[in-house]
């Protein structure tokens, strides 16, 4: 009768969490999508999730991307490099650009070799994937960099290692 055991807790469950905490799990949520499967759940999450206080401040963590511009190129001729190469950079008319200039987003702080030029391959968000344009020899590996035009870093991948015996060193040197 002088035991002293300890009194074990009820266990806990998925309804003993706090709708304050489940918000937050619910905000970090990547997709609209996830969140619409959230709320099919149960109705406790699709009571949490449909409040007005709740939708607005998942729309305002999500605010649609502005487009700034695009990268044009002009068409082939037989003077000019490969299409694709040399890509010109030209500010959206719809986009806020009290503060952009199409120099903001030049690409001449890329390195290069010998009359080199770039062509892009790829982007998502800031971030550019180039490539050196090909010139007479298309059966060397081409260098291919990730950059972000507005803050001019770059970062060069190497290439695979069973491509590394046919890709010349990269040159040091940068556009000016």
């Amino acid at each position: 009768m002088g035991d002293c055991s300890e009194i074990s807790a009820p266990p806990t469950t998925e309804h003993d969490v706090p709708d304050e905490l489940l918000e937050l799990v619910f905000l970090r949520l990547p997709w609209s999508l996830h969140l619409v499967r959230a709320a099919c759940t149960c109705k406790r999450w699709r009571r949490i999730i449909a409040h007005a206080a709740f939708l607005r401040r998942f729309r305002s963590l999500r605010a649609s991307a502005v487009v700034a511009g695009h990268y044009r190129v002009d068409k082939f001729v037989h003077w000019s490099p490969p299409p694709g190469c040399n890509p010109v950079f030209f500010l959206s008319p719809s986009s806020d650009t009290v503060d952009l200039r199409p120099q903001h987003f030049s690409l001449d702080f890329l390195p290069f070799r010998d009359g080199g030029s770039w062509d892009i391959a790829d982007s998502r968000g800031g971030l550019l994937l180039v490539n050196q344009c090909p010139g007479n020899n298309v059966a060397v590996f081409q260098d291919l960099v990730v950059c972000e035009p507005m803050t001019r870093r770059c970062r060069v991948i190497p290439p695979p290692g069973s491509f590394a015996a046919t890709s010349p060193a990269p040159s040091s040197r940068r556009r000016r």
